[in-house]
């Protein structure tokens, strides 16, 4: 499996992005068709390494994966990215969905179309890029997983989200600086004894630690928050006009999108290609359920080739 992750500048940050298949500089003049993935918050693309070399595998190595972080949600060792403060430009929803856009038109040529994949708030950007309609050409199919763009604020998760900011705004960012002091290993250990208790896999514990780095969660919650007041009313209108490229994948049991989103949807777009979960996934379920979603997106995207 070619695999290869690196950190480029993207819209004047270093953004890490992650392929398989081939790296983003080589030549796709035989390519025909690639999927691109935005990932949920936070934006830590290792979090997804798993359930993506499953889904390539999948679709039998034909189609090339690249998934591209969110800026400032991983931090290159020798590069320093700037702070939130004064930066907000860079971080926030406006700033991300531009440095997708710019990555798209810089290394994506316009031969080849494009399967996007949207998770979470990766779901609220592809709806942002729709509106964007050269990019929208380019696009062959866009799969909307555990939608969130939708009346985010008072759902079940949003509600805890505002306890943990309340903290953290007090007393958990001093905490989160505090922790990122003390060795790695230890941070190892403690996310480790974290996710045991969970009944996460341990391959995560890198992509945790980097996620508690302070620059990191201050940028995510920071984009969490700003999301839960931006993304109120369903944009009925653009999921009317872009029908056709659009499917959905909803939760069962989410906790940022209560059921009766998804019935809503469907009695206000009866047309619309919207499915509901059957197999018990949570909404992050690159956690627990990666071979799951990847035997579910692969049947999706086998319906859309080129």
């Amino acid at each position: 499996m070619l695999l290869r992750g690196e950190f480029i500048p993207i819209n004047g940050v270093t953004t890490f992005v992650r392929t398989w298949g081939k790296w983003i500089e080589e030549p796709l003049h035989d390519t025909k068709e690639l999927i691109l993935v935005l990932p949920g918050n936070p934006g830590v693309t290792s979090f997804y390494t798993t359930f993506l070399s499953r889904l390539y595998e999948d679709l039998n190595r034909e189609i090339p994966i690249w998934i591209v972080g969110h800026v400032g949600h991983e931090e290159p060792s020798s590069d320093a990215i700037p702070p939130l403060s004064g930066n907000k430009d860079l971080f926030n929803i406006s700033g991300q969905t531009k440095s997708k856009i710019e990555f798209i038109e810089k290394f994506i040529p316009s031969h080849v179309k494009v399967h996007l994949i949207g998770h979470s708030f990766g779901t609220c950007q592809s709806l942002n890029i729709l509106r964007n309609q050269k990019i929208k050409e380019r696009l062959q199919k866009c799969y909307l997983v555990f939608p969130t763009f939708e009346r985010r604020k008072g759902t079940k998760s949003a509600k805890a989200f505002d306890k943990m900011y309340l903290f953290y705004k007090t007393i958990g960012f001093i905490l989160a600086i505090l922790f990122s002091k003390i060795p790695r290993i230890l941070r190892y250990f403690f996310f480790s004894i974290y996710l045991l208790v969970k009944g996460t896999r341990l391959e995560y514990v890198d992509s945790y630690v980097m996620a508690a780095e302070p620059g990191v969660m201050e940028k995510s919650i920071f984009l969490t928050n700003e999301s839960n007041e931006v993304f109120n009313e369903l944009d009925v209108n653009l999921l009317k006009e872009n029908i056709k490229l659009i499917t959905l994948y909803y939760g069962a049991k989410d906790g940022w999108v209560p059921l009766n989103y998804f019935r809503d949807l469907k009695s206000r777009i009866p047309d619309i290609d919207a499915r509901l979960d059957s197999n018990n996934m949570e909404h992050n379920f690159q956690f627990n359920s990666s071979e799951t979603m990847a035997y579910v997106l692969k049947d999706m995207i086998n319906e859309n080739r080129t």
